[in-house]
């Protein structure tokens, strides 16, 4: 590829990412939003918000404690700001409620949201509600007053955005930064990288040849032969699902059945773990050809990984048809698949140039690999689920590349969500893979040519 012809190219290609970020990046609605409720009431009770997006759930709620010494008090429940339907219980005694203001706050912001949601939503126990001045006074006659608030009244979802645009364009104005620095060195590294794509393509029989026979050689001479690529897996996938499912009682997530769910995230997580161990030492495995001057040693990585995808298109079969075993319909979102393998694939790539050129040189690598991939099926999280983090430490384990392969498997079976609705973790995934790319592929033709000398 010429010079001209590829800047070109870049440079569109960086005027439609910033587009794109800046017109289709979702807004960075703060994870909880706090709820400020200024009443008064004849007695003392315990004031709750219960917040859902469909049924009330007893666990879902935020409570405060109401003194009718204090009189007029302003009460501030702490609500997740994806829940949309809220319900206001004012206790169990009968009497006179006052609602003078609502408001929604964050860090940056404050609105007043008024007393309209109380006024025209569900009531029970109330026996009426009547408004003046924007002051909504309610007599309670039961055992459990509470009022369902009609958010639609005041758009809330549109008060969120707004709080949030300040935010949001900040980070949207930094993902444009980032992009166009990346597509720099990119462009940078033109020539380096034009002969390493150059030489995939160009040698794509060879790789596939190689692929084939690296396959079959991992289990010649064994009574099952190629059946053991599958075998191991499959047993892998039951042992954690006695564990966890019969042995730990894990329930159903999100309404998906636990095996399935557990099988969708383990699937591109073998083939990481396959093409990360076996890449790393591929060029130890393949010195013979390491040492011949005319063999282009840059196609071995590909090879390893080419052989983990013969696998991997099987193993992708596995959680599709338990999804339909369930009695589920295929779907458009299956096709997704196909991008996050991509993903993977040149994620992979571009880990292993650098660990397989490392480990020539620091023997240790194999050891520090074998660690990360212990730890790393805990920390993606695969077996659990991120929910259980508190929401301010969850985006340490998003930053993990293989979070968003592992997940987007299971939005492109389970969830059916596109890609594009996750734009800024879509965004940094392949910032730090193109990065990787680089760096790995930089590594990689440095230390080449002292390859043969340490074999």
């Amino acid at each position: 590829m010429k010079r001209r012809p590829f800047c070109a190219f870049m440079i569109i290609l960086a005027v439609v990412i910033n587009v794109l970020i800046i017109l289709k990046g979702q807004n960075l609605i703060d994870s909880s939003i706090d709820i400020a409720i200024e009443l008064e009431m004849d007695s003392d009770a315990e004031v709750q918000v219960m917040y859902s997006n469909g049924i009330f759930d007893i666990n879902n709620v935020s409570a405060r404690k109401y003194s009718k010494d204090g009189g007029r008090q302003t009460l501030i429940f702490n609500v997740p700001s994806e829940y949309t339907a809220w319900r206001l219980d004012y206790g169990e005694a009968a009497g006179r409620i006052a609602i003078y203001s609502i408001r929604i706050m964050d860090d940056k912001a404050d609105r007043i949201i008024g007393t309209e949601p109380v006024a025209t939503g569900e009531s029970n126990d109330i026996t009426d509600v009547t408004v003046t001045d924007g002051i909504c006074v309610l007599n309670a006659s039961g055992e459990d007053p509470y009022s369902i608030l009609d958010m639609s009244k005041v758009n809330l979802e549109g008060i969120l955005n707004d709080m949030s645009a300040v935010k949001t364009m900040t980070v949207k104005v930094i993902m444009c930064l980032f992009f166009d620095i990346l597509l720099i060195c990119m462009l940078r590294r033109f020539d380096s990288l034009c002969t390493s794509l150059g030489e995939m393509t160009g040698y794509r029989n060879l790789i596939f040849n190689l692929a084939k026979n690296d396959f079959k050689s991992k289990y010649v001479g064994s009574f099952l032969g190629i059946m053991w690529a599958f075998i191991r897996p499959i047993i892998t996938v039951l042992v954690y699902w006695f564990v966890f499912q019969v042995g730990l009682g894990s329930n159903d997530v999100n309404g998906c059945p636990f095996v399935l769910w557990l099988l969708t995230g383990l699937v591109p997580w073998f083939m990481f773990s396959d093409v990360l161990g076996s890449g790393t030492s591929s060029l130890i495995e393949y010195q013979y050809l390491v040492k011949k001057i005319v063999f282009k040693i840059s196609t071995i990585p590909i090879v390893k990984v080419l052989s983990a995808l013969f696998v991997h298109l099987f193993f992708i079969m596995l959680p599709i048809t338990v999804y339909c075993c369930y009695g589920n319909a295929p779907h458009i979102y299956m096709l997704q698949i196909l991008y996050y393998m991509v993903c993977m694939v040149v994620f992979l790539l571009a880990v292993v140039y650098f660990t397989s050129s490392v480990a020539l040189f620091f023997k240790d690598t194999m050891q520090i690999i074998g660690v990360i991939l212990e730890v790393g099926i805990w920390i993606t999280p695969i077996m659990w689920q991120l929910t259980m983090i508190p929401e301010p430490f969850r985006w340490i384990f998003k930053l993990n590349p293989m979070y968003y392969i592992v997940y987007g498997y299971r939005d492109s079976i389970i969830s059916k969500v596109w890609f594009w609705d996750k734009l800024y973790l879509t965004g940094y995934f392949w910032g730090v893979t193109i990065l990787l790319f680089i760096f790995g592929i930089r590594t990689f033709n440095r230390l080449k040519a002292h390859f043969a000398d340490v074999l």
